[in-house]
């Protein structure tokens, strides 16, 4: 019996974690971008130069993993490297 109150604690808790994600990063079904604008433009720019043959780490330096620059690159390739593809992701 105890474990069964035990198993409905962690979906209570799972089940609030997923609400409060869920309400901090949407607003009205759309995505609220956390970062700012300058962050933003690094990471677009950085991956413009992934995409233009230059590699993390001997051609430029960041603190992230490069997964996140590589998506980036691959979506700018895949769009075009425009203002409404930038826009887009």
């Amino acid at each position: 019996m105890a474990s069964v109150t035990i198993a409905w604690r962690y979906v209570a808790v799972f089940a609030l974690a997923i609400l409060f994600l869920y309400l901090s990063n949407f607003r009205d079904g759309i995505f609220v971008w956390q970062l700012s604008q300058q962050e933003g433009g690094t990471y677009i720019d950085e991956a413009f130069r992934i995409l233009h043959g230059q590699l993390i780490y001997r051609d430029f330096f960041e603190m992230l993993v490069p997964g996140v620059f590589y998506v980036d690159a691959f979506f700018l390739w895949l769009l075009g490297p425009t203002p409404t593809s930038v826009g887009i992701m």
